[in-house]
């Protein structure tokens, strides 16, 4: 073999190497959103059923589905961390009502000014809502307590797909957060009742 063959067979081989190099980047992993931590609330109540009545769409705007600690999940969680049963009788029933997290794209300055300044170029709406009803040993509903938060968050035009996945957990985490302290008063309130502890 002359010296062009060769060279040429060693051109294609870097070729071959490098298109066989992806950068692949790692998905960021953040501690699962729990309320282990905190307090059991125990109902005078024989058992606690945990339905969800969202449905989510699925499709733009609503990006919920694409996170890794959807908000619906993250209030059934919430459920089976805090709720306890503490009675014979009874039952309650804890309803996800909504989990919605929708994506609106911002207005970003075009042209030479805009090349010069970085701006918010998406901003992300998050709801939850959820409801505690309390049923005595006929089924009739006796009382009821609900709670809902609301958090927005907005994302830069330079952002990276994990600074992305970042702000979406960090919008899911302090809605949960939001939840947790609403929901707890509001049933101690309304449920007083029905509450041991």
């Amino acid at each position: 073999m002359t010296a062009r063959p060769r060279f040429l067979v060693a051109i294609l081989l870097v070729f071959a190497t490098v298109a066989g190099c992806e950068t692949q980047v790692a998905r960021p992993q953040f501690p699962e959103i729990t309320f282990a931590h905190r307090p059991a609330i125990v109902l005078s109540v024989g058992s606690i059923e945990v339905v969800t009545a969202y449905r989510a769409p699925l499709a733009a705007p609503n990006v919920d589905h694409l996170m890794a600690q959807r908000p619906a999940a993250v209030l059934e969680r919430w459920a089976r961390d805090r709720l306890k049963t503490g009675g014979r009788g009874g039952r309650a029933q804890f309803t996800v009502v909504d989990g919605a997290v929708t994506e609106t794209r911002l207005k970003t300055q075009k042209g030479l000014t805009g090349t010069f300044r970085i701006e918010q170029a998406e901003r992300y709406d998050g709801n939850v809502e959820a409801r505690l009803e309390v049923f005595d040993g006929s089924g009739q509903r006796t009382g009821f307590a609900t709670a809902r938060a609301n958090r927005s968050k907005t994302l830069g035009e330079d952002a990276t797909v994990n600074d992305r996945e970042r702000l979406w957990y960090d919008l899911v985490r302090q809605l949960a957060a939001d939840f947790d302290a609403e929901m707890e008063k509001n049933l101690r309130q309304h449920l007083s009742g029905w509450v041991l502890e």
